[in-house]
C-alpha cells in the first residue's frame, strides 16, 4: 500500500551517486548515459539557517561543520542562508499533513478489520488523518503551492541546498520502545529534515561523511523540483571531494 499518494516518491539505495543516477535514468526511462560530475569549484551552495540545523547533536554538528569546511577548502561558496519559508510547513501540517489523511483514506477499511496487525504507533497516526476535514485538504494543497513558490524563490541561484540528513545519530532502540513519547519525539526529529524536502517536492541526494567505523552521518544535497540530473550531478562533484 502507498503511504501518502502526494508525497510517495522512488529513489534509489546505491553505493555511490554514479550508481544512483543509473537506476534513477532506468526508472524514468531514459537513455542511459554517463553522470558528468560537476566541479565543486563551480557551485554556489547554500546552507538554510532556519530549522534544519536545530538540535544537532555534537557529532552530527562536528561532522557537517568540517564537510563544509572541506568543501570550501575544495573551492565551493558556500552562503547561510535564511528559509523562512520552512518556517511555514508545520503550520501547514497542523491538522495533520498530507500523510495521516491519504494513508487513512486508504487503509481505513484495513486497520478496522485488522488493526490487530497494525503497530499501535503507527495505528494511531494513521487514524489522525480520520479529524482531517475535506476543507482542511483543500487548505492544506494551496498552503503547499504557496510555500513552495516561496522557497524556490528564497533558493534561487544556488546549485544546492547542504544540510544533515538527520540531526542526530542513530538512537538507542531500547530507549525508544521504553516510552511512546520518546519514540515520537525522536521519530519527527529523525524525518524533519527529509520531509521537508518531500513538502517542497524537491529532490535531493544524502552521502556518507562520517569517518570510518563511526556513527554515520549524512550530508544532504537538496536540489529543486524536477532537478534530479542537476542534484545527482552536484552530489557526484561533491562524492569525488571525499572519495579523495
Amino acid at each position: 500500500f502507498p503511504l501518502s499518494t502526494t508525497l510517495d516518491s522512488i529513489g534509489p539505495l546505491a553505493a555511490s551517486v554514479g550508481c544512483c543516477a543509473l537506476l534513477d535514468q532506468v526508472m524514468a526511462r531514459k537513455e542511459i548515459s554517463p553522470l558528468i560530475a560537476r566541479p565543486v569549484s563551480m557551485l554556489t551552495l547554500g546552507v538554510p539557517q532556519t530549522i534544519v540545523l536545530d538540535g544537532l547533536d555534537t557529532t552530527v554538528a562536528a561532522t557537517f561543520e568540517a564537510v563544509l569546511s572541506k568543501l570550501s577548502a575544495a573551492g565551493a561558496q558556500i552562503l547561510d542562508i535564511p528559509f523562512d519559508a520552512l518556517e511555514e510547513i508545520p503550520k501547514a501540517n497542523a491538522t495533520g499533513g498530507f500523510a495521516a489523511c491519504e494513508a487513512f483514506a486508504i487503509l481505513r477499511d484495513l486497520l478496522e478489520a485488522r488493526q490487530d496487525r497494525f503497530d499501535p504507533r503507527v495505528s494511531l497516526r494513521v487514524k489522525r488523518g480520520a479529524e482531517m476535514s475535506a476543507a482542511d485538504y483543500h487548505d492544506l494543497i494551496r498552503a503547499r503551492i504557496s510555500i513552495r513558490a516561496r522557497a524556490d524563490a528564497q533558493t534561487r541561484g544556488f546549485d544546492a541546498l547542504l544540510m544533515p540528513t538527520v540531526p542526530i545519530v542513530a538512537p538507542v532502540l531500547a530507549e525508544l520502545v521504553a516510552s511512546d513519547e520518546a519514540y515520537h519525539e525522536t521519530n519527527m526529529l529523525m524525518l524533519r529534515n527529509c520531509s521537508f524536502g518531500n513538502f517542497l517536492d524537491r529532490c535531493a541526494v544524502s552521502l556518507p561523511v562520517h569517518e570510518m567505523g563511526s556513527a554515520p552521518v549524512g550530508l544532504m544535497v537538496m536540489g529543486e523540483t524536477l532537478g534530479d540530473t542537476k542534484t545527482l550531478e552536484v552530489a557526484a562533484g561533491i562524492e569525488a571531494v571525499f572519495s579523495e
